[in-house]
């Protein structure tokens, strides 16, 4: 997954293919669309178009930038592991010759 840092990472083809999806957008092969949204950046641009459905594509990519960054710091920091159980962390702590001590 790639780093959000900017309006274009929201590609107007990935709007394209939310709205075709929640009906916003008539096509005759929406079925045969090569290039679907990221499920990490469709929420985003489903939240963009739910408050501003007539927007332009520009006003969508900025909005859902914007609403990606307010969810994106409001998030707990779980790591670069995420959420790991402790034997697995455990087993790759030994693996790299690394010690672990638990108080």
């Amino acid at each position: 997954m790639k780093s959000v840092k900017s309006p274009n990472t929201f590609k107007t083809s990935y709007i394209a293919a939310v709205k075709e999806e929640l009906g916003l957008l008539k096509r005759k092969q929406t079925s045969k669309r090569k290039i679907k949204a990221p499920p990490h950046l469709k929420w985003a641009i489903v939240e963009a178009l739910k408050r501003k459905p007539n927007a332009s594509y520009r006003e969508i990519q900025r909005l859902a930038f914007q609403i990606f960054k307010e969810r994106s710091e409001n998030l707990p920091f779980l790591g670069a592991l995420g959420k790991v159980e402790l034997h697995k962390l455990k087993e790759v702590l030994n693996d790299k010759g690394l010690s672990y001590y638990e108080d």
